[in-house]
This record gives C-alpha cells, structure tokens and sequence, in this order.
C-alpha cells in the first residue's frame, strides 16, 4: 500500500502543477512533445483511484476488490459521456422546439433566394463560389428558374448592394469567344437582377448558443454553435419550414481528465470534450425538404466539372461565365461575388501563351471596365506579355487619365503598379503621358510614379527632391525612393548625390524616418554605395549585419527586377 500511496501522490502532485496557466503548453513545448504524457496525470490519479478496492482487498478478497474497482471505474470513465449524452438529447430537444415542417410538400416555387453567410458557413453549402454545386444542379434540373443569392456579413445585413442572380443559359447563350459553338450545351450564367420576389425564399443562419432561448450549459453538455434555415414565400409570416441544427460538446468515451488547450494557453483541470453536430441543415438536406431533392450524381458532375488543371488557359464555361458578367447592365461597381467568374478568367488566363484577337479583346474588356474594383492578376499578364502589354498601353494610359484616384482598387490602377516590371522600351513611346500621369498626387499618380526611372527620359524632374521641410509631395517620398530603386542603370549617377542628401536630414515621425531610411538605403546599395552606406548608416541606429543584409540582397536580380 505505501507504493500505492507514492504513486498516487505523485500524480496528484502532477495534475495539481499541470492545471496551473500556461504550465502544460510550456512543459510540451521545452520537451519537444516529451512531456505530453505527464499532461494527463489526473487521469492517471483518476485510475488508481479506481484501483483502491482491488489493491486493498488483494489479500483477503481478490475478486470483491476487483469488482468493486471495475465498477468504479465504469463510472468515472464512462459515466460522463453517458450523462453528457442524456443531456445533449435535451439540449437538442430545446434548440429544435421552434422548427417547424413542412405538411405536405410545397408546389415548385419557380424561382430561389438563398440569403446565406458569406463565410464560415460549416459546410453547409459545396465550394467557395455564391452558387455552389448543388446550386447550379438545381438549376440545370429544370425545378427552377433562376437563384438569387445574398450574401449576408456577420450580423446578417446584406454584405453587398448587389446580389448574384444567376440563371440557365442554352444554346446561343453559351457561346464564349474563341470557342466553336455548341448547340446542345448548357450553361449558368449571371443575369440582370429586376429586384422581382423570388417563390421562395431560403434564409441560412449561424452564431452560438445564444441565439435560442434557454439554450445552455446543462452539466457535462453544452452548445458550442447552431445552425438554422428558414424558407418562407414573399408576404407569408409562417415559415414553410424551419430546420435546425446543433453543435454540442460532452466528455468523450473514455474519460480523459486534464488542462483544458485554448489556443496558445492551458489551464484548469477539465474533462476532455468531444463535439458533435445534431441536425442536418445543408442546402442539400434543405431542398430535399422541401421536394426540391437533387440528384446527388448531378451535384457530383458539378463539382468535378469545376476542378481545374493547374497550368490549363481558361475554358469555354469560364469564358462565358465572364463574358456574362462583363454583359451586365448595372453601372455600379460589382461586388466580390459577381466579379468572381472575371477574377478566376484572369488568374487562368496567366497560362495563355498564344494571345488570340478573341482573347486580346476580352483583356481588354477586363481592362477598361472600371466596375471591377476587387484583386486579380491582370498585372501579371501584363508584365508576363510584352507584346499583349505592347498592345494594350493605349488603353491603358486612356483608363488611368480618366480615373478620379479615389476608388481603393481598380484593374488599371493595379497595372500601373506593375509598369516598373516591364521592359523601358515599351514605355518609351508613352513617357509624356506617363510622365503627366505620375504628377498627380493621388493613387494613379503613385502607381505609374514606381516607373519614373524607366520611361527613357530624366527621371530627376518626377523624384527629386526626395524628401524636405515643406515638401508638398510628402505623401509620396517613399514611393519617389523605391522608383529611384528600380531606375535604369543610366540614372545611377544622377540620382545618388539627391538620394545621400536626403539620408544625410531624415525628418519626420519615428515610423515614417525608419522607412524612408530602409527606402533611401536600398536605393544607394542598388547603385553600389556600399562604402557611403557603411559610414552613413551606423550613425542611423544601423548594426552592421542589418547593413551588410541590405548591401548584399542589393545585388540579388529577380523576375520582378532588383530588391527595392
């Protein structure tokens, strides 16, 4: 009995040292996952507390010690997940009392609404796009005739002014540029929104437990999040049906007792918990409610005609998805969702070696819609593609002169940033209207302002002086600095003598003299400075790794030309 005792002592010891903040996540770490063992000491105090009638008993009554032990035993690790179960079928009991069936399946609606949440939606509808695998079955089944899909932000407002409507297109509206015709094709297409009542209306939400009453923590149970889906018709107060679903945690099956893990912290002396979602809410599960079933085989052929090749231009269905979107009446910026189709036709189009007349011209579609104000590669293309880029200057130089620069994102903007990576003869031909262009002082002005020492003339006149008291560009100095950095060689001698004036009288707040130092410094090493840089800097607050690190990555070239 005193080794039973010892033991027993010890583990207690552990599991009391090991539920104190931050102790177990520190003791794995240093031990490099050594230590994860001795996380589970009360478990292990646990057991041999369980043990304590057989060890007692061993001599004088084996058989009722043992028994009593694996009695004990059954409920300390068993026991809680039964008890937790019980209390999880009540739970679920609660979140479900307010749902409601649907008494006989509705007549075909015609049309849909999804209002759904933009992200984090749990699996709850296929792939990353507004209309999803089991979307764009239904629609190819006939039951409907377009979906409408809102995108709902974290406190269910819409996230967008503009929804997706999207619809099934046959045979001329399928046909994309540059690929032969089919008339027996299908297609989705986004279409036009009229703002006209959808036949039913399907509403998904998600948040914690607190959104049903009297839904809490009952002992070893708890609802961890929920899930629910509302389908009304337009002017009806009663819902046609109303599912939901929830996500609750219990101890798991074994028992195991330890410090609870919550992300970079450990703390306390907890049962471990196990989570498991009660309820199927899914569009999927949703539409077979309510007879609108699709056939999984369909939702299969939909998810495998969306997977693409890596390296593959883009398709005809991708093609004609962003012809659809370009096709669009509305003249207010698209939202992120129906800009989607363009964004995935120019991040496949980064494959196209051979730029067609047919694809030339929807490039430039892409260009000069000044409605696409969400990120996409346009800018390699552009500088990937001498001659397409060769072609598509003009227009380019055109968009830029008529942008106000207030806009936070647009294709042409987010081009010019990219000029610098491009060959200077290209932009030879346009230097006056580059120039003109990288006067202005707003963000189409800073964007083409990085080519300044690549348009073939002085580029002094543009970036110098860098920096200064009164200085009315000062919005701009570090963008001057990294243009002087991506110069032409030939500029070299003229920029240096302004760029050690400007490091020799750095002004300015502490955040902005650290970057317009790092800026000037990178500049001076790509022109080969070092000896300036190694008596300069020190003075700087500079050590002399930090300087030898920036004198050497100076010399490194990449695709996208020197480090600046």
């Amino acid at each position: 009995m005193r080794t039973y005792w010892k033991a027993l002592l010890v583990l207690v010891a552990m599991a009391l040292v090991m539920a104190v903040d931050g102790v177990a996540l520190v003791a794995v770490l240093l031990t490099f996952g050594l230590a994860f063992p001795l996380v589970f000491a009360a478990t292990g105090a646990l057991a041999l507390l369980c043990l304590y009638p057989a060890v007692r008993g061993w001599k004088d009554n084996r058989v009722r010690g043992v028994l009593l032990s694996a009695a004990l035993a059954a409920i300390v690790f068993a026991g809680p997940a039964i008890v937790g179960d019980w209390q999880a079928r009540r739970l679920v009991a609660v979140a479900t009392s307010a749902d409601v069936a649907p008494p006989a399946m509705p007549e075909n609606p015609g049309s849909l609404e999804i209002r759904r949440p933009s992200s984090g939606h749990d699996g709850l509808f296929e792939g990353s796009g507004a209309c999803g695998s089991e979307c764009r079955a239904l629609l190819r089944s006939g039951r409907v005739d377009w979906v409408r899909v809102v995108m709902l932000d974290m406190r269910g407002k819409p996230l967008d002014e503009q929804p997706v409507r999207v619809r099934l297109g046959r045979g001329d509206d399928c046909a994309a540029p540059g690929f032969a015709a089919d008339g027996g094709d299908t297609c989705i297409l986004q279409s036009a929104d009229d703002g006209a009542p959808a036949g039913l209306v399907l509403s998904f939400e998600t948040g914690s437990g607190k959104r049903v009453e009297g839904l809490t923590d009952r002992g070893f149970a708890g609802p961890r999040r929920i899930w629910r889906v509302t389908a009304r018709r337009p002017g009806d107060a009663a819902p046609v049906l109303r599912r939901t679903a929830v996500e609750i945690r219990r101890p798991a099956m074994p028992a195991i007792v330890g410090p609870e893990f919550n992300g970079m912290n450990s703390e306390g002396i907890r049962f471990q918990q196990t989570a498991r979602r009660h309820g199927d809410v899914s569009l999927s599960a949703t539409l077979a409610a309510l007879g609108l079933a699709v056939n999984p085989a369909a939702i299969a052929e939909e998810r495998t005609a969306a997977v693409r090749t890596r390296g593959e231009p883009p398709s005809a269905a991708t093609t004609r998805s962003m012809v659809a979107v370009l096709d669009l009446p509305q003249a207010a910026p698209f939202s992120r969702d129906q800009a989607r189709p363009v964004a995935q036709w120019v991040m496949q189009a980064r494959a196209i070696r051979d730029w067609t007349p047919e694809r030339t011209a929807l490039f430039r579609r892409v260009l000069r819609d000044r409605r696409i104000q969400s990120p996409t590669f346009a800018d390699q293309i552009f500088a990937r593609n001498p001659d397409l880029a060769r072609q598509m200057l003009p227009d380019l130089l055109e968009v830029l002169e008529t942008d106000d620069g207030e806009a936070v994102y647009t294709q042409a903007r987010r081009i010019a940033y990219s000029l610098a990576d491009i060959d200077p003869a290209l932009l030879a031909p346009h230097a006056t209207r580059l120039a003109a262009l990288a006067r202005r002082d707003d963000r189409t002005g800073h964007a083409v302002l990085l080519a300044a020492g690549r348009l073939g003339i002085d580029p002094r006149p543009l970036l110098v002086p860098f920096a200064g008291e009164g200085d009315a560009r000062g919005a701009s100095a570090l963008v001057r600095l990294r243009a002087a950095c991506r110069a032409e060689d030939r500029w070299g001698e003229a920029l240096v003598p302004p760029l050690k004036d400007a490091l020799r009288d750095v002004r300015g707040t502490p955040g902005f003299r650290r970057d317009f130092v790092d800026a000037a410094a990178r500049a001076l090493a790509r022109f080969g400075e070092t000896d300036h840089l190694r008596a300069t800097l020190p003075g700087l607050g500079w050590d002399e790794r930090r300087i030898e690190n920036t004198i050497r990555r100076a010399g490194r070239e990449s695709r996208n030309g020197p480090d600046c």
